[in-house]
């Protein structure tokens, strides 16, 4: 829950356009805000914000009738609000040329006065939410911590975060995502962190960006806001670190699995993994090699904050994968690997590796989602999966979507006979439940736009029905 911060103080260099108390604002207290009506609670600051799918300002009546104390508009609105403003002249209404802006405005003004307060901020092509979720337990463990939930990662989601900050915490983590080229620039801004991680640099969202180059260099953006007495954890095992390391301003600290002695592999399975740091045994509860990378990352973090290794292992063994991002269901002896948050060529790659490391005693079943936001580049990685499976330990293999349709063209041409290609979700459907046996595996990944989740859910009630 946010401090109480005067009005005035959070509105610090906004341009207000139209308010309709000066009065009200000099002792307006804010104690909570809400940008959506559904969850509002009375006495909050609603402000209207406009998105792709909903805009705010048109919810404002609705806000105040719930007990909304005020409201910041956007004054392209002004005209179908006035009934409201006149109804409700005990309420504080502000207009303002760009709510989305304001909001972060705001959330920077507030943020600025936890002085002591640590500030970790993440990002990466993938793995961003797995770091956030292990450093959050591992920093946990000494410091009472606050981390973004689920993936509030762009503008809208690190002003919601700060907001959730008090003067009881102590540490600050933060993802950030970008899909288009600034957006880092602008949410570190905002958070001015004392230390930044970046996972990985791959093509995701390179549609926007053009080139994997050109998103090294937006992810590079927050080791650029990093001073002489912050840190930069940098993954060694990435082809860019070299690039994200040179000329920044900050301490550089290292982590990785290839070239680190403190670290060895011992076993990669569905539902435990082990590897050794320094001689201590760790069970890492995540699919995977790359999850060995980010815990390497989340025990490296962990060091340099003075937590003792004993700490970080029970950190790291109690934290779990969330559901999208390798979350293991088991329905009668069949395993679903639910990876139907997000895709992108890296992250497609690590799951193939992955699933074709692990033992299992009946079949490995792929299901592939199309992955998006690859633009013109979307036919030549689509294809390239398709040799990347090529040698990969899968049974069979079913593609979904209309660019994974190169994916199995291109399986088709080099004579995989196990493979087939849908459109629609109720046909794969079918053909799974007349194919998982008993012993089998079946890894689901997708873009978000592909809607797995929805077929990983019917999935389990046709499976627990048959």
């Amino acid at each position: 829950m946010m401090e109480p911060r005067k009005l005035e103080e959070l509105l610090n260099d906004v341009d207000i356009v139209y308010v309709n108390s000066l009065d009200r604002l000099s002792h307006f207290v804010v104690n909570s805000i809400s940008t959506d009506t559904r969850s509002l609670k009375r006495n909050e600051l609603f402000i209207a914000l406009k998105g792709e799918r909903y805009d705010g300002n048109q919810f404002i009546e609705r806000a105040v009738e719930l007990g909304s104390s005020g409201v910041i508009f956007e004054m392209k609105s002004f005209d179908s609000i006035k009934k409201v403003v006149n109804k409700y002249p005990d309420r504080i209404f502000i207009g303002v040329n760009d709510t989305l802006d304001v909001y972060s405005k705001m959330a920077k003004n507030y943020l600025r006065k936890f002085n002591t307060l640590k500030k970790l901020a993440i990002t990466g092509s993938s793995g961003k939410t797995t770091m956030r979720g292990l450093l959050s337990s591992v920093l946990s463990a000494k410091y009472r911590t606050v981390a973004s939930e689920k993936s509030y990662n762009n503008l809208v989601g690190v002003s919601k975060t700060i907001f959730s900050i008090n003067d009881e915490h102590e540490f600050y983590i933060q993802e950030m995502g970008t899909n288009h080229p600034g957006e880092i620039a602008k949410l570190v801004e905002i958070v001015r962190p004392n230390a930044g991680l970046i996972t990985n640099i791959g093509p995701a969202h390179i549609g926007y960006f053009g080139s994997i180059e050109n998103i090294a260099r937006e992810k590079k953006e927050l080791f650029l806001s990093l001073d002489e007495d912050d840190i930069a954890f940098i993954n060694s095992d990435d082809p860019f670190s070299s690039f994200l390391s040179d000329n920044i301003k900050a301490n550089v600290i290292y982590f990785g699995v290839d070239e680190n002695r403190d670290i060895e592999v011992k076993n990669i399975d569905l539902n435990e993994s082990l590897f050794l740091y320094k001689d201590n045994e760790i069970k890492l509860h995540l699919p995977g090699r790359h999850n060995i990378l980010n815990a390497a990352g989340a025990i490296t973090v962990g060091i340099e904050y003075e937590i003792p290794i004993e700490q970080i292992k029970e950190a790291i063994e109690t934290y779990n994968a969330e559901a999208g991002r390798g979350l293991v269901i088991e329905i009668d002896s069949i395993s679903i690997i639910d990876e139907s948050y997000n895709a992108n060529p890296l992250s497609v790659k690590a799951s193939i590796d992955y699933f074709s490391e692990i033992a299992c005693s009946g079949k490995k079943i792929l299901v592939l989602g199309d992955m998006a936001e690859l633009g013109s580049y979307s036919e030549k990685y689509h294809r390239e999966i398709a040799s990347y499976l090529i040698d990969s330990d899968i049974n069979y293999i079913y593609t979904i979507g209309n660019e994974t349709f190169f994916t199995y063209e291109e399986c088709s041409k080099r004579m995989m006979p196990e493979i087939k290609h849908f459109y629609q979700t109720d046909s794969l459907i079918r053909e799974l439940i007349g194919k998982l046996k008993n012993g089998d595996m079946i890894l689901i990944k997708g873009s978000r736009i592909m809607g797995l989740d929805r077929l990983i859910r019917n999935l389990k009630v046709e499976l627990s029905n048959r």
